[in-house]
């Protein structure tokens, strides 16, 4: 019993594939320049809402903390490692 499909079908061709819109080519010379830019930088600052003083530190707290945290963590796994290699495998433990 064989199944059989219309050509194309299934097959990955371009056929297959939903249109998309195509792309819209810039035209030169509509870029804004470096003022434009400036402008919409400033216009999109304006937009965020910054921390407050506490919130700044509460998090400049945990950060910190992280990062302590963190290189004590990969310190004693390196210093273990450090210790096992000089031991078993140099033999100088």
């Amino acid at each position: 019993m064989a199944i059989t499909t219309e050509p194309g079908a299934g097959s990955g061709t371009p056929s297959d594939k939903p249109r998309s819109t195509p792309r819209v080519k810039p035209t030169p010379g509509v870029r804004g320049g470096p003022i434009n830019f400036l402008r919409e930088t400033i216009e999109e600052l304006r937009k965020v809402v910054w921390p407050t003083g506490p919130e700044l530190f509460r998090y400049t707290v945990v950060v910190l903390l992280t990062v302590v945290v963190l290189g004590a963590l990969i310190f004693g796994i390196d210093s273990g490692l450090h210790a096992l290699v000089a031991k078993f495998i140099v033999g100088n433990g």
